[in-house]
């Protein structure tokens, strides 16, 4: 009895763990039109000329910038309106386009990736913001430059540059009203998902600048995804600092200080970041005007440049697939931004497993169904323990009974029976808990690596299973309660069955109330599991075949 009731306990745990964010999450607040506030002292992104609004609808000078210097404010919405040129930048692994607005990356497609599983599907958009926005801007914290977020910056660069045989790198340069000389240089490889940023202001004016040198980016983040997380992610002081868009917007913003290692905003399976050259301190100050629309800018100690002196700040930057090898290979300490949480100690190696299994059968489903079995080899011992349990359990089942129907109205005195029972023999109703405890970290660990394991988005396994990381649907024009996407749930209807025929094989509580508890897990899991990743039902399918088969073979050999 002790035994179900731990058994029922953990697996009413599990259920929890899984199904809160999916069923508890909060719905996203719907998208309001605002666009992200503007750094200090800057003005907001102004639309481009013939695509956004007319230059009289532009938002004007922040009134900071015009009671402190309204020359320069003047001539900031003068050149604000000038239309801005597109360059783009191919390369083998992406293709990014820059404004020359505020000298700002606008859009970048991987190549490598898609935007869905359909034949004809674009390049996986990797920066999405609204019309006249940008990522990668420069700017001072406190304004000291008007208008360098968003001024009109020149570049000798036209049309498309293509960097496919070597490096290659496109500057952008400005000069203020007040005589300072902003020059932004991208560098780019074909071969890596790294871009350099150099950032020099030269100031050829009368008084010196002190202030705080920033970069920031910008862009929309699914906030809908109920497993793994999305927002501003940043390695500060070696530790992994996360900070969720709807927390953002409701505290206002966010700022973190130490020592800086990267910034960078996130979704389940792709980053973008910021690594200063070197970690040193700083700040980091987070904003989400709305619930996917989020910033993160890096802020650099207040600097001073003297008349006719130059400073110049560099940063890596990368824009990418959350892929442990490409991470890896990236370095900059990017790999830690693939996290799994407080067992990453066991997912990462379950990962590398599972890569190392592909490499030799180039199917990802398949390679899951042997990470399945290797676990279960590994835990073999321990699991004929508790199935050895069970089964001897079963066999003292119609005594059990006789002892509860004989002290039914004598709790106290049907538990001593009972215990007199295991004693005579010698059987410990707790020997098959152990196994089942060790086993949970490794299920949870193995779940979370199969629903955020990049290798898995729209990798296909067989007949209709063709997306190892969304649900499995079959006649997808069906359409079931709570079945999102709609579709029948085949696979997972499969692995209700195989638990159903599971739970038929394990002996039968005596409590009345706990046996029909046991009866209608299945239906439970088949319900929570009908929406989760067909990769993740078909590690579940497996391992319950695999301990029916050995559950079997016990109950066989100890009949």
């Amino acid at each position: 009895m002790e035994q179900v009731r731990f058994i029922i306990a953990v697996t009413i745990c599990v259920i929890l763990y899984l199904g809160w964010t999916y069923f508890f999450q909060p719905a996203p607040a719907p998208k309001p039109p605002s666009a992200v506030p503007a750094p200090a002292g800057e003005q907001a992104a102004a639309p481009e000329a013939g695509q956004g609004s007319p230059p009289q609808a532009q938002t004007p000078a922040s009134p900071a910038v015009l009671a402190a210097a309204p020359a320069e404010a003047a001539a900031y919405t003068e050149a604000a309106a000038v239309k801005a040129r597109k360059i783009t930048v191919d390369t083998p692994l992406y293709r990014a386009v820059f404004s020359t607005q505020g000298a700002c990356l606008t859009e970048l497609y991987l190549k490598k990736y898609k935007q869905t599983i359909a034949e004809d599907s674009p390049d996986k958009e990797m920066v999405v913001l609204p019309e006249g926005m940008g990522t990668l801007t420069a700017y001072y914290a406190a304004g000291s430059v008007a208008g360098m977020a968003t001024a009109s910056y020149s570049s000798a660069v036209e049309g498309v540059m293509t960097v496919e045989k070597g490096p290659g790198a496109l500057s952008f340069s400005w000069t203020s009203p007040g005589n300072v000389t902003v020059v932004k240089e991208f560098s780019f490889q074909p071969d890596s998902y790294v871009m350099n940023l150099s950032v020099s202001v030269e100031n050829h004016g009368s008084a010196p600048i002190s202030d705080s040198l920033s970069v920031k980016l910008a862009n929309e983040i699914d906030s809908k995804i109920r497993y793994g997380f999305a927002g501003g992610l940043a390695l500060v002081n070696r530790s992994l600092t996360e900070e969720k868009p709807e927390d953002l917007k409701k505290e206002n913003g966010k700022s973190v200080t130490g020592k800086v290692a990267w910034v960078g905003l996130t979704d389940q399976y792709f980053l973008s970041a910021i690594v200063p050259a070197t970690a040193t301190e700083a700040q980091l100050k987070f904003t989400a005007a709305d619930a996917d629309l989020v910033t993160a800018a890096y802020v650099n100690p207040v600097a001073v440049v003297e008349p006719n002196a130059q400073s110049t700040a560099v940063f890596h930057v990368f824009f990418g697939p959350k892929s442990g090898s490409v991470l890896q290979e990236a370095g900059m300490e990017l790999s830690r931004a693939l996290d799994f949480g407080w067992l990453d100690f066991i997912a990462k190696p379950c990962l590398w497993l599972m890569k190392q299994m592909y490499r030799v059968i180039p199917n990802y489903g398949v390679a899951i169904i042997l990470l399945t079995v290797l676990v279960k080899l590994l835990f073999w011992p321990l699991s004929n323990k508790s199935y050895k349990s069970m089964a001897e359990m079963k066999k003292i089942q119609p005594l059990m009974q006789e002892i509860r129907d004989k002290y039914k109205n004598d709790k106290k005195r049907m538990n001593e029976e009972v215990f007199a029972l295991y004693r005579t023999y010698r059987i410990n109703p707790m020997s098959g808990c152990l196994p089942i405890l060790v086993q949970i970290p490794v299920f949870i660990a193995l779940y979370k690596m199969l629903y955020g394991a990049i290798e898995l988005r729209h990798a296909p396994f067989m007949l209709w299973i063709n997306d190892l990381a969304a649900p499995d649907r079959l006649l997808p024009a069906v359409h079931l309660p709570f079945v999102n996407p709609p579709g029948i749930p085949v696979l997972t209807l499969i692995m209700g069955a195989s638990m159903f025929i599971q739970q038929k094989m394990s002996p039968p509580p005596g409590d009345p109330a706990q046996a029909r508890m046991m009866m209608i897990l299945p239906l439970v899991f088949t319900f929570l599991f009908i929406n989760f990743p067909s990769g993740l039902v078909l590690y579940w399918l497996v391992n319950n075949i695999l301990s029916m088969a050995q559950q079997y073979y016990i109950q066989r050999k100890t009949a």
